[in-house]
């Protein structure tokens, strides 16, 4: 599989009862430089690498455990970011 190396970020879940390991991508330029306007989240078998579903789209990483996936701000804020909840047996938005 080939991700982006400035994205990064994995997830370990199952699917359909297999071990799965989530990996984002974003169009992010590998130098670091310049905006990410799109984030994606793909499952792939933690046992011979088959893609499982997605990519889906995310707003941004996961900030914890779990196929929860939000907006990262860049400074501390009060104000809610966007979340979004993947379902792990088929990577669509719950």
């Amino acid at each position: 599989m080939d991700t982006n190396p400035s994205c990064v970020g994995t997830v370990p879940t199952q699917v359909g009862g297999e071990a799965a390991i989530v990996i984002l991508d974003s169009d992010a330029r590998s130098d670091g430089q310049g905006r990410v306007s799109i984030t994606v989240a793909t499952a792939f078998s933690a046992a011979d690498g088959d893609l499982l579903w997605g990519p889906t789209e995310v707003p941004g990483p996961s900030p914890g455990t779990g196929l929860i996936f939000a907006n990262t701000p860049k400074a501390l804020t009060n104000e809610r970011t966007p979340t979004t909840l993947l379902d792990a047996a088929s990577g669509a938005v719950v």
